[in-house]
């Protein structure tokens, strides 16, 4: 029976690492400080609020004491593992750290908030971010683009003489309706691509289009109604106005701390 033990696996991974852990004590015996876990008032506070979050309740005085007692245990445990370097070379914690330090630089923009001056300024000076929706109601005759070569360009240049002709073209039959009414241009652009939209605000009133190319297919369009878009006031968009102004924000104060740490380290490259 204890031979058998003996052989398992495990048995052998457990001794393996508790003589890893021997070994590590024995040779870095550690500061008595890293040794002394310190319990303040305000790490108490932190732990009665965090039970009080998840129970709705604060907690008995057994239980602050469990919590602080498991607190205790867990900064043990991190420290061995600190001691025995599990964190280095560990990709999840990597991530974890580098996602700590972007919240951090982050909370540093959070913490100065910009005045209504700042605010305005930059406004006017990204004001083309701030308009409102373009509607069109238009109608469309679709072909697929599953046709190919010759045969795709002998059926556009017919469809072309019907509509200069004054004809409608011919297209086929799809999913897609065969008008649209007051439209956003966000809207279109989700459906059919940015590229589609360009071409249909550039289009003539009541006249059928040359065919215009989305990811669907081909599509013969003519525009009833054209609503161009409005410049938005900044009361309006004052939410929007700050949310970009904490994002470029951002963006800058990581730009900046790249740069210095670029200035003190030094990388090499090695073949």
């Amino acid at each position: 029976m204890f031979r058998s033990v003996l052989k398992e696996p495990l048995v052998h991974f457990l001794l393996l690492s508790f003589v890893l852990f021997v070994l590590y004590a024995l040779l870095n015996p550690g500061s008595e400080d890293d040794r002394v876990i310190v319990i303040t008032d305000g790490r108490v506070d932190q732990l009665e609020a965090s039970f009080t979050k998840a129970w709705s309740r604060k907690p008995l005085d057994k239980e602050l004491k469990n919590a602080i007692d498991s607190y205790a245990i867990n900064e043990m445990y991190l420290r061995e593992a600190h001691a025995l370097g599990l964190d280095q070379n560990d990709s999840v914690i990597d991530r974890r750290l580098r996602q700590k330090m972007d919240y951090l630089l982050d909370d540093r923009v959070a913490a100065e908030a910009p005045s209504e001056e700042q605010l305005n300024d930059y406004y006017q000076l990204y004001k083309e971010r701030y308009q409102g929706p373009a509607f069109y109601s238009f109608e469309q005759v679709f072909f697929s683009d599953a046709t190919k070569g010759a045969e795709l360009e002998s059926y556009l240049q017919a469809q072309q003489i019907r509509v200069q002709k004054g004809l409608l073209p011919l297209g086929q039959s799809s999913l897609l309706p065969p008008s649209y009414e007051d439209i956003s241009d966000k809207e279109l652009v989700s459906r059919f691509g940015k590229g589609f939209v360009e071409e249909l605000s550039l289009l003539e009133l009541n006249q059928w289009s040359k065919p215009v190319k989305s990811a669907f297919g081909w599509h013969w369009l003519r525009v009833n109604k054209r609503q161009d878009s409005e410049q938005l006031s900044y009361d309006k968009v004052n939410k929007k106005v700050l949310n970009d102004w904490l994002y470029d924000a951002k963006r800058k104060q990581r730009e900046q701390y790249e740069q210095q740490l670029k200035a003190l380290y030094t990388v090499v490259r090695e073949s």
